[in-house]
């Protein structure tokens, strides 16, 4: 083989790398602006609405620069001249502006800025294509559309240059299109549900602006009587009609609209609808629709941006070796390490545990865990035949074929059932059946596995059945692991996928029964490298409420991801979380320090 061939072959064996971003090729020089003292949000937002036809409104630090866009237009401040090459942020606010003008041209509405807007076009909708799929009649109030933004950036070569491009994002917008009064005739139980009222905002006299854009959160439903919905957790007054709302359109909310709108067909509906949706937004679908928004903006060009001052926008940014598409840089693959003397090795996490076993074989001492499983009675056959896989393996699988005993190095692992009944307060039912369970003559499990449904993320804290659960196991110092039934009552079609929910059950079980599965290679160094976790939550008791305050919690890890120790602060005022979060890192510094004897 000649050199030319080979380095040919080896050109076409490396990934081919795009960006989402399309450069924007500005033609031009000099542009005029006109210049105003900045005053106030007010003012900035009452010249952008007076000037939309005319002008494109950018503040920069203490003036507002007013940049005509139109021949003939007035002048509203002091004129002056800027040079496109010294003023990347105005182009690219002069970018924005023609591409809003660009997307109200073709009739689309904004539902942000960037611009962001949705095409409600009937054949992007793919809720039609999966009722197609599902063999049954389309669902005309339920609506998932692709929803794109075009955001101009600035980005800054290696060399010191700048380009302005367009990032393309791509999402997926969910609409119901019924109010709550005629989802209830419908069967759809909307209690526990947030629902969505119709508010005036600074942008709803704009013609260009999305009218579902105007819909606000209202609060979630308690109960209903006659036409009024009652609501906790609310904004404003805790009673609304029920045909002036609209429930919000979030995943399981929507999947509740399929499943009274298709009844039985609705299992097949959803695992279609999930099927279009990885098609639209996964890698292929991503790269096909931000090719076809380049094309799209390429045949409508240029843009004119002021007199004088033009954009082209171009294909997308392909990146490797002697390209220059910004400052970017690609990380080499990590090695995994699975013995302490580390001369097992792999840059395959999967591969690696399969060959070797975990980093910690020889001294991890739960060698026969035995393993509690809170689950109610109905789901008992299903969960056994799962567990076993989970035990012994899937045959033929890829990833999963040696099963939790041998790909861990283990000698047994033992399942010690708590069936129950759960009654009308599920998570008192699940908390009573993991008291017994503790309780039992076998002694305490070295972990628990809780089987719950997916419809239980939906409810409130106090009412969770997991997070019941999980202060009952944890209380008594019992590491807690969920599992969904939802995982486990696989279709047909998806009989494959069990073995990496198995996988990662598999990994997560064996970290919280204190064993660790790897560490990542590093350089060997004099230095003591700790790598630490800070976390902070903001408790509150519903999405629209106060928050109470702030929890930060430290974990320590050395510098190649093996686990040293967890703190978590005391609860404190937030005006103190600094004071106490640092008396936390100290203490988690400290006890490292003498366990591994640091001088």
């Amino acid at each position: 083989m000649d050199r030319g061939t080979a380095l040919i072959r080896r050109r076409q064996s490396q990934p081919r790398l795009l960006l989402n971003l399309l450069p924007v090729d500005v033609t031009g020089d000099v542009f005029d602006v006109d210049v105003l003292t900045y005053r106030s949000s007010e003012q900035l937002r009452e010249l952008r609405r007076d000037l939309a036809g005319t002008h494109a409104v950018h503040r920069r630090r203490d003036e507002i620069l007013c940049v005509p866009f139109i021949d003939g237009a007035p002048e509203v401040g002091s004129r002056m001249t800027l040079r496109a090459g010294d003023a990347p942020a105005v182009v690219r606010r002069l970018v924005q502006e023609a591409l809003i003008r660009f997307v109200g041209a073709r009739d689309y509405k904004l539902r942000g800025w960037e611009p962001t807007f949705v095409a409600r076009l009937p054949r992007l909708d793919l809720v039609p294509t999966a009722c197609s799929v599902a063999g049954i009649e389309p669902i005309e109030w339920l609506h998932v559309y692709p929803e794109y933004s075009l955001g101009p950036r600035v980005i800054y070569r290696r060399s010191g240059a700048h380009v302005v491009g367009v990032l393309v994002g791509l999402r997926t917008r969910r609409e119901i299109g019924l109010s709550v009064d005629a989802l209830i005739d419908r069967e759809v139980d909307v209690r526990g549900r947030y629902v969505l009222v119709r508010s005036q905002h600074e942008h709803s006299s704009d013609p260009r602006w999305d009218a579902w854009a105007d819909l606000r959160l209202a609060g979630r439903v308690v109960s209903r009587h006659g036409d009024v919905l009652h609501l906790d957790d609310a904004r404003g007054s805790d009673q609304i009609r029920a045909g002036d709302a609209v429930l919000e359109a979030r995943r399981e909310n929507v999947e509740a609209c399929l499943v009274a709108a298709s009844g039985a067909s609705s299992r097949a509906v959803i695992e279609a609808l999930e099927a279009a949706t990885f098609g639209l937004t996964g890698a292929r679908g991503r790269l096909e629709r931000v090719r076809a928004i380049g094309q799209l903006l390429e045949v409508g060009g240029p843009f004119l941006l002021a007199p004088g001052l033009e954009a082209r926008v171009q294909s997308p940014i392909e990146v490797g070796e002697g390209t220059d598409a910004g400052l970017y840089r690609r990380q080499p693959r990590v090695s995994y390490v699975f013995d302490p003397a580390r001369t097992k090795t792999d840059t395959w996490l999967n591969r690696g545990l399969q060959e070797h076993g975990p980093f910690d074989a020889e001294a991890f001492t739960v060698k026969r865990p035995i393993v509690s499983v809170i689950c109610p009675d109905d789901f008992r056959g299903e969960v056994e035949l799962y567990l076993r896989q989970f035990r012994d393996g899937v045959p033929s699988s890829k990833v999963f074929a040696q099963g939790f005993v041998r790909k861990y190095h283990l000698n047994d692992c033992a399942f010690q059932f708590q069936l129950f009944r759960p009654g009308t307060d599920v998570a008192a039912s699940y908390r009573e059946a993991c008291l017994t369970a503790l309780s039992s003559t076998n002694g305490k499990p070295d972990l628990a596995f809780v089987i719950i449904e997916e419809r239980h993320k939906e409810l409130p804290p106090q009412a969770d059945p997991y997070l019941a659960a999980k202060a009952a196991f944890l209380s008594q110092g019992v590491p807690v692991q969920e599992i969904e039934i939802e995982t486990i009552r696989v279709s047909p079609r998806q009989r494959s996928s069990v073995q990496y929910s198995l996988d990662n059950i598999a990994l997560a079980s064996y970290a919280k029964l204190g064993g660790v599965p790897f560490v990542m290679a590093s350089a060997p160094g004099l230095a003591h490298e700790l790598v630490i976790g800070i976390g902070s939550a903001t408790l509150s008791s519903g999405r629209l409420a106060e928050s109470e305050r702030v929890v930060g919690i430290t974990t320590v890890f050395s510098a190649d991801g093996n686990y040293l120790l967890a703190n978590s602060s005391r609860e404190v005022d937030f005006q103190e979380y600094g004071t106490e979060l640092l008396r936390t890192l100290e203490n988690g510094v400290r006890q490292v320090a003498l366990r591994n004897g640091w001088q």
